[in-house]
């Protein structure tokens, strides 16, 4: 919950006094990332940890996982095309999950009769600006965000107090 770096003295001190604490483990190597990237199927999603209140410090993938793959590894790096990243999080991940879950059959495309919500961004400037100390730091370049038909990001500021999700569910329910 501090966003700080650990050192063996205070993971003893946490360990000690909040075993119940989280920790985010840093091992991925920037080659890794890109070996990753090269397989085709590779699907990208966060592994953020939940948050439920603003001045919970969680993993900065919380607010920048996907602008972090449109403008560090599509724009800047190239490892991959801008088509080939947005299939990967957004259609690739709906076709994987529709196979226990049929309700995902109409997620990740848009096209009529699907509910896909959409996200309108900038691919030139499109970049994660969340860090550990400031995890919720609105990305650059993400201007528009519509979830379920309501606008939740409107020129690049979130609209606050508005929660238009669903909860997703096997066999095609869903919930608020």
């Amino acid at each position: 919950a501090t966003g700080e770096w650990l050192t063996e003295e205070s993971w003893n001190y946490y360990a000690e006094n909040h075993p119940g604490g989280a920790v985010n483990h840093h091992y991925v190597k920037e080659e890794w990332l890109r070996s990753a990237l090269a397989w085709p199927d590779t699907m990208v999603s966060t592994d953020a940890m939940p948050a439920f209140y603003p001045q919970q410090l969680s993993n900065p993938n919380i607010a920048g996982t996907f602008s972090l793959l449109l403008g560090d590894y599509v724009r800047e790096k190239h490892y991959l095309s801008l088509s080939d990243a947005l299939s990967r999080i957004s259609l690739k991940p709906a076709q994987w999950l529709e196979k226990v879950a049929p309700v995902f059959a109409n997620k990740g495309r848009i096209q009529e009769g699907k509910d896909a919500d959409i996200v309108i961004f900038d691919p030139k400037t499109v970049r994660a600006n969340a860090t550990y100390g400031d995890p919720y730091a609105p990305p650059t370049g993400m201007n528009w965000v519509i979830v379920n038909g309501t606008i939740v990001v409107e020129n690049g500021t979130l609209v606050p107090d508005t929660f238009p999700g669903k909860r997703l569910m096997g066999a095609g329910g869903s919930q608020p």
